[in-house]
């Protein structure tokens, strides 16, 4: 042994921890004998299960405030989502077809198809009366593909709703009280014979369309049915 080594002398050191603080987020402290060091409890208290969740972590690492998200389809997800989830099964369809369900049966999941005639809806058409039954009578294109008409006077025609964008397609059905004198708008352009009056017990449909919104435009046609 060399001869500076002190008599009973060890290889280590000892010391006393005399408190110990509690840092932030910490609670128990300061200890100086015996005690308990824990996290502090957030108010509210963020302990729960969340979906898709969108959290805040402060710089101790600790989660301080949770909540349910929700998913992005545009930004949040890829590939394709199913049918079952809301998706429409495919990425890439055919030409001419669309997204629809079944053409019968019960309810199912809907498919990709082109349109058949079971699928457009059939409803009634709407009647249309005119009220006047004499003088100037301008007819409405919009107000009904069938409209009638009882005429008990000399009668002169004329169209209201004809538009440059839309055209459209009516039939006036014209009963006679009496042989009465039609007179119509010199633009119109006939399909057949223009008619000059309608005889007493007669009934007959006027067909109008339109090529554009002016009266230059109109298209007209004259059938007696009876």
């Amino acid at each position: 042994m060399p001869s500076n080594y002190p008599p009973g002398g060890g290889g280590g050191g000892g010391g006393t921890v005399t408190s110990v603080t509690a840092g932030t987020g910490l609670s128990g402290g300061t200890i100086t004998t015996t005690g308990t060091i824990a996290l502090n409890s957030l108010s509210p208290s963020p302990a729960a299960s969340y979906t898709n969740a969108d959290i805040t972590v402060d710089a101790y690492g600790r989660v301080t405030t949770a909540a349910s998200g929700t998913v992005d389809l545009t930004t949040e997800v890829s590939g394709v989502l199913p049918i079952a989830n809301g998706g429409t099964g495919s990425a890439t369809t055919s030409a001419a077809t669309v997204f629809i369900g079944p053409t019968s049966g019960g309810a199912a999941a809907p498919s990709f198809r082109a349109l058949g005639y079971s699928d457009l809806p059939t409803a009634a058409v709407g009647i249309h009366a005119i009220s006047a039954t004499s003088g100037s009578v301008a007819i409405d294109l919009t107000a009904g593909s069938i409209q009638t008409q009882t005429v008990s006077g000399t009668t002169t025609y004329s169209v209201t709703g004809a538009s440059a964008t839309l055209s459209y397609g009516v039939a006036v059905v014209i009963t006679a009280s009496g042989t009465q004198t039609v007179n119509f708008d010199a633009n119109w352009k006939w399909v057949g014979v223009k008619p000059t009056q309608i005889a007493t017990g007669t009934v007959a449909v006027l067909t109008l369309t339109n090529s554009g919104a002016n009266a230059t435009d109109v298209i007209a046609a004259w059938q007696v049915l009876s």
